[in-house]
């Protein structure tokens, strides 16, 4: 059975990928299955006004008005978009979907209009941390107290020198003893990397190809617009033990692989927690005082003042499109930040809890652990 990463904004739209995930849970423990159904129900019922954008762009034009009528069907349930963003989505909307502008400026406004008190994803969050959503509210609260220290600009980069970056920390990788005792042996020493520049794009990023070698990671740059701080991010977030493990020895192997590829909330959150907790430099120093307070805004009593009140923040310290990135993830994309904050505490959690005392038979596990695994098992 395959059920692809994204399958929580899919779903909504596409029965098959419903059944295909709803099949799995048939294979989980009662308290699990619980969990994972509630989450099914809440992002079958829940669509986002950016998912289904996402959608109408690439579906020919038969799909897209079944998409359409989909989406006015459940109307109720969509989920709320900040009305700082509207003029972001009439510009997509008239430059690319023009044929149907007035059903999506109806269904834009409908989404904007459903800002209210209470944060339909609170009940899914309480759900999924159990008794770590009181640690979590209060380690965020914490976390979004730190002051914001000042990054000087960082000198750009050659290929020849983003690659020698990347090397010399898959070589601290290997030889970190220390680093391995918390977070797991490290696997993927001599692995091939290579630079692509995205010339104008406006993207950074760093990716496992989905063909091809299984050793191969490709580095993302916009004509060498990528500093040396947002470099060893990605490499954190991408090859460091553990993380680096599930890619290559896991999710490399076969796509055909547990619920959500295994435990997201765990996976992201492990890596991230690296960063954090290891790598302590001001860049991810900024970055944990950021992530409290994006995470105030997932628990905030208002969720409408929350999202705008991080939005605001991020707008001192970040260009507007970044900020307005982290807006759209916030609101239309439920359970993806969270995936990396709440699971980075729960990591936080586990350890100081003595449960990672052998961070291998976790890390091994991977391929059979589920969120459900370890939320419930490690209360």
């Amino acid at each position: 059975m395959k059920t692809l990463n994204e399958w929580k904004y899919e779903i909504a739209f596409n029965n098959e990928r419903y059944i295909d995930a709803k099949n799995y849970t048939l294979l989980l423990k009662p308290q699990e299955k619980a969990v994972m159904d509630l989450q099914l129900e809440f992002y079958r019922k829940h669509f986002s006004f950016d998912a289904l954008i996402g959608k109408l762009r690439t579906a020919d034009e038969r799909r897209q008005s079944t998409l359409l009528l989909v989406a006015c069907k459940n109307i109720k349930n969509i989920l709320h978009t900040p009305r700082v963003l509207k003029q972001y989505y009439l510009k997509i909307i008239n430059s690319e979907l023009p044929r149907y502008k007035n059903t999506l400026v109806a269904i834009l406004n409908e989404s904007i209009k459903k800002s209210g008190k209470v944060n339909p994803s609170k009940k899914l969050y309480k759900a999924i941390l159990g008794s770590y959503y009181g640690v979590t509210k209060r380690k965020m609260k914490k976390y979004a107290k730190r002051k914001m220290e000042f990054v000087p600009l960082s000198q750009k980069l050659t290929e020849f020198s983003y690659i020698n970056q990347v090397r010399d920390m898959e070589r601290f990788m290997v030889a970190d003893e220390v680093g391995q005792g918390i977070f797991g042996k490290y696997s993927l020493y001599n692995t091939q990397f290579a630079y692509n520049n995205l010339f104008g794009l406006g993207e950074y990023h760093f990716e496992k190809p989905t063909t091809g070698a299984n050793d191969l990671f490709v580095i993302n740059s916009n004509n060498y617009a990528l500093s040396i701080n947002k470099l060893n991010h990605m490499i954190y977030l991408n090859l460091y033990p553990g993380k680096g493990h599930f890619l290559n020895s896991v999710y490399s192997k076969s796509r055909i692989t547990c619920f959500d590829l295994g435990a997201t909330y765990l996976i992201n959150g492990w890596s991230l927690f690296a960063m954090w907790h290891y790598n302590q430099n001001t860049y991810t120093r900024n970055l944990k005082a950021i992530g409290g307070k994006v995470g105030e805004a997932f628990l905030a009593g208002n969720f409408e003042k929350g999202y705008m009140r991080a939005y605001n923040f991020l707008l001192g310290i970040l260009p507007k499109d970044e900020a307005t990135k982290y807006l759209i993830l916030m609101t239309q994309y439920p359970g993806y930040l969270e995936s990396y904050l709440f699971g980075a505490i729960a990591t936080e959690e586990s350890i100081n809890k003595g449960f990672a005392s052998s961070p291998l038979n976790l890390i091994n596990s991977y391929k059979n652990v589920n969120l459900g695994d370890f939320f419930f098992e490690y209360k």
